[in-house]
């Protein structure tokens, strides 16, 4: 069983269109991000509003799943909850930074790797009543890319419809992107939503907007 426990402890402006890709770009992405309003999250379950939750120990934590639709339990139900946590406090972020430093973990073969440019990451678990984490993933600002990595995505996976989606302005947050550093992904990561309090907040709080919004959409 895999713990995340450090990613508790590892709880300007970053422009998540096209930027200018130079070092200096890039440095000034992993400091703090002022999000745009409106701006859409693309992740591996949902292209969702990014909508601002709650900040926890310099961490700001927003949700990334589409409930304002029809029918939403089911839809969660199968898809989960998906939230975006950014790391503010850089004295956090390089906490989180070493902690994944210190672990074997997953890599694209023949593509550099940028923990150090880390800035924000994907949890998709299921509730407390389900009680499991499947996904966590790190990604490093889309200004951290360079022309020549996109190329070398291209090259090795991507496609020209992935190339349609990372030219989408946003949040990227997905595997098939060239902005992702490592991460753990499996249905069976051991991970209790249940035991971890900042899980069982999210998901307590996700449930409240839910039911607000089944409320005044009685249909749905």
């Amino acid at each position: 069983m895999r713990k995340h426990s450090y990613f508790l402890l590892a709880l300007s402006s970053l422009c998540f269109s096209a930027s200018a890709q130079t070092p200096e770009a890039c440095k000034a992405a992993t400091q703090h991000v002022t999000v745009p309003p409106n701006t859409t999250a693309l992740t591996d379950y949902d292209v969702a509003p990014l909508e601002f939750l709650f900040s926890e120990k310099g961490t700001d934590i927003y949700s990334a799943t589409s409930y304002r639709r029809p029918y939403p339990l089911q839809w969660i139900g199968e898809n989960g909850i998906t939230v975006i946590f950014i790391l503010q406090d850089e004295t956090m972020r390089q906490k989180l930074i070493e902690g994944l430093r210190k672990q074997t973990r997953p890599f694209r073969a023949g593509f550099p790797q940028h923990p150090e440019n880390v800035k924000y990451f994907m949890v998709n678990f299921f509730g407390p009543g389900q009680e499991f984490v499947r996904d966590v993933e790190f990604f490093e600002p889309k200004s951290c890319v360079t022309s020549a990595e996109e190329h070398l995505a291209g090259i090795l996976w991507m496609h020209y419809s992935d190339f349609q989606v990372w030219a989408m302005p946003g949040l990227h947050a997905s595997k098939n992107e060239p902005n992702w550093v490592t991460g753990d992904y499996s249905p069976y990561l051991g991970e209790s939503a249940r035991n971890n309090p900042l899980y069982v907040k999210i998901h307590n709080m996700m449930a409240d907007k839910i039911k607000e919004y089944i409320a005044r959409n009685p249909g749905s």
